[in-house]
């Protein structure tokens, strides 16, 4: 395989050189589908650091073509991932980032979910007889932690796998989602090369 240098003229047309994709390529709908659909959809999407949500019920949010995704800490100091729509009619919950210090509520008919993505209150409940809010709860979006930084994967059924723990920090410290400043960095250059974390120690 060739490689450009400064030497080779951005002109080149030898066989051997490596070549640009028609131009269609790029504006083409049914492409940019099956980008989204086979590549971008199964594949681990960063949203923000852990530091950006230390606190219970910061927030960030993150879209990928036509779907929406919140990130949020919980009370419990974890991180959950939800589509950023509300059970009721679709409406999208929240934008850009910030906090949400009590609850989540939709900007629409008010419907309510704690940080945990369970519904708990809906204005006129009486005009929803025998829903069970049990089960109209936030739909959950996997989410993992991975050198600080939070993922959040699409597709339920894909095969791709974050990065593994660091050899010398161990699982916590390529996990850990408790924001840096609460931990002790990690004692070894390569390491903190490797994980951009600390020990949890």
């Amino acid at each position: 395989m060739h490689r450009w240098s400064a030497a080779t003229p951005a002109n080149a047309t030898d066989a051997g050189w490596p070549r640009a994709l028609p131009a269609r390529v790029y504006s083409h709908p049914e492409l940019a589908r099956l980008e989204r659909e086979r590549v971008l959809m199964p594949s681990w999407q960063i949203v923000c650091h852990v530091n950006s949500i230390p606190k219970a019920g910061d927030y960030a949010t993150f879209d990928l073509g036509p779907e929406s995704v919140l990130v949020l800490r919980d009370r419990d100091g974890s991180i959950r991932a939800f589509h950023n729509v509300c059970r009721h009619r679709g409406a999208r919950l929240l934008d850009g980032a910030g906090t949400c210090p009590a609850t989540i509520t939709c900007p629409y008919h008010g419907w309510t979910y704690r940080h945990d993505g369970a519904l708990i209150g809906m204005p006129v409940k009486e005009s929803f007889p025998g829903l069970n809010r049990a089960d109209h709860g936030l739909k959950s979006v996997r989410t993992d932690i991975a050198f600080g930084f939070v993922f959040v994967c699409l597709a339920p059924d894909s095969e791709f796998g974050l990065p593994g723990p660091c050899p010398r920090c161990g699982e916590s410290s390529v996990r850990n989602s408790q924001p840096i400043a609460a931990r002790k960095w990690c004692r070894s250059a390569l390491s903190r090369r490797m994980c951009g974390m600390s020990t949890g120690r």
